[in-house]
């Protein structure tokens, strides 16, 4: 029996996600959704070339979707209109398992509302912070499992800060096996100066935000203009390494130092393995959405206080995705 599978948003990640659910195992039916019409026959063109048999369907407007069971469903929109997406859906379908793109949401008040609505309809939620997916990071993480503290300090040019630090909290989480909530921030540190991103209507920061993790986990992240390779350096009380994704691992402890290579794997793939996981109840590595809240509710604060102390302006909304 087939299965469906809903993407919504074709243009950026969302096409990753679409050219990997064209490469699933599982026979699926999917359901292809963005308003842009120059995304959807990008998107056709390349079912097309790429000789995929999956049966796709393409939507210019979610709300033409109606009373459908859907197995997975991938929200890739832009963060500032993912709440209303995930309603709309919601509304007028059935859902099963659910990946949000990140930066989940700019409004603070829409954490909140989306997890009473994931809990009144029985819906697992996951957000793609892929990194979890990434087998050199499964890895490091068998490695680092007896450590008894951990320093996390993650550097480099142009990286977008806002954009992506979510993905950094993420995998420390992940590398440490934390699941608690005690996530303090501190972003005194950022830029008096908030930039335009490289998407259209959005914001982007500089500088430098510190956090910690209950008891032995603290980090930094630092993004300063320019062109400096991003580097992930990793102190506990036993070894040190130095990760540059998609590149290699500097890994020192008591034999010496050495290198190793460390894959970067993209959404193209990841999320190949991810719905074929799903769709026949094997385990995935995403951050569950109850979870990734403890670590985006933290983050969109200091960014709002960064803003406030910039612009003055008091509202508890942040335009970073």
């Amino acid at each position: 029996m087939k299965k469906n599978v809903l993407i919504v948003g074709l243009g950026g990640i969302g096409y990753r996600h679409f050219q990997a659910v064209l490469k699933c195992k599982s026979d699926v039916v999917l359901y292809a959704v963005d308003i842009s019409l120059e995304a959807i026959e990008k998107a056709k063109k390349y079912k097309i070339e790429s000789g995929y048999e999956k049966e796709v369907l393409f939507y210019d407007d979610v709300r033409k979707i109606q009373n459908k069971y859907f197995d997975v469903t991938i929200i890739a929109t832009s963060s500032k209109i993912r709440r209303n997406i995930f309603e709309q859906i919601l509304n007028n379908n059935t859902l099963r398992y659910v990946i949000l793109e990140k930066v989940l949401f700019n409004d603070l008040s829409d954490y909140k509302i989306v997890e009473e609505m994931i809990k009144k309809n029985n819906i697992t939620v996951y957000v793609n912070c892929s990194g979890r997916q990434n087998l050199d990071y499964q890895k490091l993480r068998e490695t680092l499992i007896n450590a008894k503290y951990y320093k996390f300090i993650y550097r480099g040019s142009d990286w977008g800060l806002a954009c992506n630090s979510i993905h950094k909290i993420d995998i420390i989480a992940f590398l440490t096996n934390y699941e608690g909530k005690d996530v303090k921030l501190d972003g005194h540190l950022l830029e008096d100066k908030i930039y335009e991103s490289k998407r259209q209507g959005y914001k982007e920061f500089y500088g430098c935000f510190t956090g910690i993790m209950g008891k032995n986990i603290e980090f930094i992240f630092e993004c300063n203009h320019g062109n400096a390779p991003c580097i992930l350096d990793i102190y506990t009380d036993k070894e040190f390494y130095s990760i540059r994704e998609g590149d290699k691992i500097i890994i020192c402890d008591e034999s010496g130092s050495r290198e190793e290579p460390f894959e970067l794997e993209y959404i193209s793939n990841t999320s190949t393995t991810v719905v074929d996981n799903l769709l026949n109840n094997k385990k995935v590595f995403l951050t569950t959405y109850e979870e990734s809240i403890n670590y985006h509710i933290p983050m969109l604060e200091i960014f709002i206080e960064a803003q406030k102390r910039i612009t003055g302006e008091d509202k508890n909304i942040c335009d970073i995705t």
